[in-house]
């Protein structure tokens, strides 16, 4: 079996130093790890354009940060940083957890939120390693309102929203009031 998982979405592309910095998170005893990433036509860097910048600096290593879980499970439901591209985790710390097939879109947030949960540590690199595309997105394509899937997309996010208030996630009392607010703004 692999040791470690990175997922690759068909109309993205890692750049060349991608693996490379996946591997140094790991070898620095990192559970999971992402990077910043950009959008073909829309942002250049995804921690500016979400206003992203927690974590600490690891020494020796100006665009490598080190999260907590609880940091990174409150910058993901704050502003969700990563995306399925950028996102690597040793497979040894959550072997069987799998996507919700029940929530798309808005299962992906949900994954995200599970993963870093079952990290000791978690890293990312302010590099953008990682060029999102513009082929067919189930999520992208119901932004609109009046969009094929808007209603979908929604109720999802309400439902996602609902199981991570269920299941509790560790929050602390201010994010699961944000997140509560969020679902009442949904509803």
């Amino acid at each position: 079996a692999h040791s470690h998982i990175a997922l690759l979405d068909s109309d993205d592309r890692w750049h060349a130093n991608h693996v490379a910095r996946m591997f140094d998170a790991f070898d620095r005893g990192f559970d999971v790890f992402f990077s910043d990433h950009a959008f073909i036509g829309d942002y250049p860097s995804c921690f500016t354009q979400r206003g992203f910048a927690d974590g600490t600096e690891v020494a020796g290593d100006a665009s490598l940060f080190a999260m907590t879980p609880q940091a990174a499970l409150a910058a993901f439901l704050r502003c969700c940083p990563g995306q399925t591209s950028t996102i690597a985790w040793r497979r040894a710390i959550a072997p069987e957890l799998r996507f919700r097939t029940d929530l798309d879109p808005a299962e992906d947030l949900l994954f995200f939120c599970a993963l870093v949960r079952c990290a000791r540590a978690v890293a990312y690199t302010t590099e953008v390693n990682v060029t999102r595309g513009r082929g067919v997105s189930i999520y992208t394509g119901t932004l609109d309102w009046d969009a094929p899937g808007a209603v979908k997309r929604v109720c999802n996010s309400l439902r996602m929203r609902r199981v991570v208030l269920v299941d509790g996630l560790a929050l602390d009392r201010a994010l699961r009031a944000r997140i509560a607010g969020v679902a009442a703004g949904l509803e």
